[in-house]
């Protein structure tokens, strides 16, 4: 965050939906938070904890959609529920070459850590472990969500999957809990849509 300054990190964020609704056809949809990153008297620390997660608030919901923009070559799309609902696309998160360059990442990943490596497919996805707040004393609770967001075929891709576990205790990591399910599910997703290898 550093390198890039307070407000691009920030206009990052929002280029990729963080803080706001994503316009999905269900009621109630919440638009996570950026408030910290927002106030007047936001301090430099606020902007290096939100790099890693800390003081932010994104939907699972918005987790995805940006995930899923990196897949689409960096164009953020209104997700739906509905079938008869139209694609729309919202805007430009991020250029085609910096999204490329981050699959390349996030298969790199993938490739080296082999727990949610498919044989004879490209998988690009990344681990989240975050800490709960505790609402009461302040600070963080011993309570962590795991996450574990990901695509295939990576360079093609044809779905999404987001996993997500609240409320684990201990020091483990989402690398042991959610990336075993995420492989599974993405196995079952390549077969059920006969994707080549």
């Amino acid at each position: 965050e550093s390198k890039i300054g307070h407000r691009a990190f920030y206009g990052g964020l929002t280029k990729f939906g963080l803080g706001e609704k994503t316009g999905v056809d269900l009621l109630g949809e919440l638009s996570g938070s950026l408030k910290n990153l927002e106030r007047k008297n936001a301090q430099d620390i606020d902007f290096a904890t939100a790099s890693f997660g800390q003081g932010v608030a994104v939907t699972p919901l918005q987790l995805i959609n940006a995930v899923s923009a990196i897949a689409n070559r960096g164009i953020l799309m209104r997700p739906y529920i509905r079938e008869d609902m139209k694609s729309k696309i919202l805007k430009n998160a991020i250029r085609a070459d910096a999204a490329h360059l981050t699959v390349d990442m996030m298969v790199s990943a993938v490739d080296k850590a082999r727990v949610a490596a498919i044989s004879n497919y490209s998988v690009a996805g990344k681990t989240g472990t975050a800490q709960i707040p505790d609402f009461i004393y302040g600070g963080y609770s011993d309570k962590f969500i795991h996450s574990y967001v990901g695509f295939a075929p990576a360079y093609d891709p044809k779905f999404s999957i987001l996993i997500k576990l609240d409320n684990l205790s201990g020091e483990t990591m989402a690398g042991t809990t959610v990336v075993q399910a995420f492989r599974q599910m993405a196995q079952i997703l390549l077969n059920y849509y006969n994707i080549a290898p």
